[in-house]
């Protein structure tokens, strides 16, 4: 990346302080107790020490998230926004309240989430950084689009606006932008054709840039929209076309072929997708899945599958949102016997020197 050795040194270095700061408790305050015996010694070092690892915490995650995963925890995260918040003037602000703004949105922390990308939105226009600027206006429209779609179509439309402004950028966001702008207009008032306009050129763009994956997530909007609209044998085209570009191995293509088929009648094909499943597929899958499968039953007057299907639906439900819940346990669990251990510590400068 053309860094220099320093950069990278205080990176390491700010890697090896978290680290030892989480061993302490991940809350903020403890953290920087943990950095108190350097900063009477060497304020400066003690200050560049809190800088690097919040720069850590933030390329961190940036990388996270750029290679498509969900970052659905914010004990990394937050040692970023706790330096950076109450700081608009750096240049990393922007970012930062974004990228927490994401980690609130997966949270179902929805005005977290707005206040975090307003705050993004409105440094980034001063700064002139299109890219976060954009990415926090589509973020914002996917929030609101169900309960103010009128606010949210102006966000995306801005979105798109402002990435055109992007030098260097990925061209798939446009696609993206383009195809939150179509699910936001149908909520506004369902104009099937602008959305269906909309969506096609998204596939076009897609085509350009030979993208395999993003090729079939426009087809898969297209879909959804005509499927919303009652246009089954349209949505089935397009849903053949997403499994056509992405369906091997991959359980949403799978799944949308299905439900199109499903939806057209075509009730044997629509199940010989379904069997083409693994059956591992079916932990973080099965309520989606017993729920076609259900659907199925009804239309074809299979009384002893629907009732099967709909005991394994509700069974498949219940263990997702006991996961779900016994996940959140065990992350707040954590943290509060992570605060409770800091408290407990006979000598916190022990754990800051990594003893």
């Amino acid at each position: 990346m053309g860094w220099k050795m320093e950069h990278l040194y205080k990176i390491i270095i700010g890697a090896i302080l978290l680290i030892c700061l989480s061993a302490c408790g991940d809350k903020q305050g403890k953290q920087i107790s943990a950095i108190i015996p350097l900063a009477e010694s060497n304020p400066d070092s003690a200050l560049k020490a809190l800088r690097d690892m919040a720069l850590y915490a933030l390329v961190y995650n940036m990388a996270q998230d750029k290679s498509g995963l969900v970052v659905d925890n914010d004990s990394l995260l937050r040692n970023a926004y706790n330096w950076y918040h109450d700081k608009p003037t750096d240049s990393l602000y922007a970012k930062c309240e974004y990228y927490m703004g994401k980690y609130y949105s997966l949270n179902d922390s929805s005005e977290k989430a707005l206040r975090c990308f307003a705050n993004s939105i409105k440094v980034a226009s001063q700064r002139k950084d299109y890219y976060i600027q954009s990415m926090a206006l589509l973020q914002s429209s996917v929030i609101i689009r169900e309960y103010n779609p009128d606010l949210a179509i102006r966000y995306a439309k801005n979105a798109i606006n402002t990435y055109n402004n992007v030098k260097d950028g990925p061209q798939s966001n446009k696609v993206y932008a383009l195809l939150n702008l179509a699910e936001c207009l149908f909520y506004k008032d369902g104009d099937t054709m602008q959305c269906i306009n909309l969506c096609t050129d998204a596939i076009s763009l897609a085509k350009q840039l030979n993208d395999s994956l993003v090729i079939a997530d426009s087809y898969q909007d297209l879909s959804s929209i005509y499927s919303m609209n009652g246009e089954y044998e349209l949505a089935l085209q397009a849903a053949r076309k997403v499994y056509e570009y992405n369906g091997k191995g991959d359980v949403s293509s799978a799944m949308c072929l299905a439900l199109a088929l499903c939806n057209a009648d075509s009730l044997s094909q629509s199940l010989a997708i379904i069997h083409k499943i693994p059956r591992k597929e079916y932990k973080d899958n099965g309520s989606a899945i017993y729920s076609l499968l259900h659907t199925i039953a009804l239309k074809e007057k299979d009384y002893d599958g629907v009732n099967a299907y709909k005991d394994s639906l509700i069974q498949s439900l219940s263990s997702e949102n006991n996961e779900n819940a016994e996940a959140k346990d065990r992350y707040y669990s954590g943290q509060l016997h992570k605060s409770v251990d800091a408290h407990n510590l006979p000598n916190q400068k022990s754990c800051s020197s990594g003893t």
